[in-house]
């Protein structure tokens, strides 16, 4: 799996973090019991400012705010882009009472989980098994403790 960041942000993210952030959720997928072969493929990570994304969401959904998260579908050898925007992670980090690592973990699963052809705008259904999945997940990762895991690669400790 190649995956790509581009940050276009005054945000840190170490790549190595994100390396090994996908590492520990493609596990946890696996054990989720998610199919998880198209994760093999390539996926890009892009952080922009809120006015990228609320433009980005405008133009595609059709909804006039900054949010935190949208994921672009691509074909094969590219999975697909995730765009995350940070300062949206960041308040409502503040708000979940979480690290904004924790916040943009969760996210990044989200967008990984639509990529991956889960839908929760769909129905009921589909959004119960999606946040399922989801929550299962992120409470597997959150055993990695995933803030310790954050600031050691951004301060290049491992």
């Amino acid at each position: 799996m190649n995956v790509y960041l581009v940050n276009n942000t005054n945000w840190s993210l170490e790549e190595e973090f994100l390396f090994w952030l996908f590492d520990q959720l493609k596990k946890h997928l696996l054990d989720a019991k998610v199919e998880t072969l198209a994760l093999e493929q390539e996926l890009g990570v892009i952080l922009v400012e809120e006015d990228d994304m609320r433009a980005l969401n405008l133009n595609y959904r059709g909804r006039h705010y900054a949010t935190d998260v949208l994921s672009f579908a691509m074909e094969a050898p590219v999975l697909g882009e995730i765009v995350l925007c940070p300062d949206v992670i960041v308040k409502q980090a503040v708000e979940h009472e979480l690290h904004p690592s924790q916040e943009f973990t969760y996210l990044f699963l989200h967008g990984v989980l639509h990529l991956l052809g889960y839908d929760h705008e769909k129905d009921v259904a589909d959004a119960e098994e999606m946040f399922a999945i989801q929550d299962k997940v992120f409470e597997n990762l959150m055993a990695e403790d995933i803030v310790e895991k954050f600031v050691h690669r951004q301060q290049g400790k491992v």
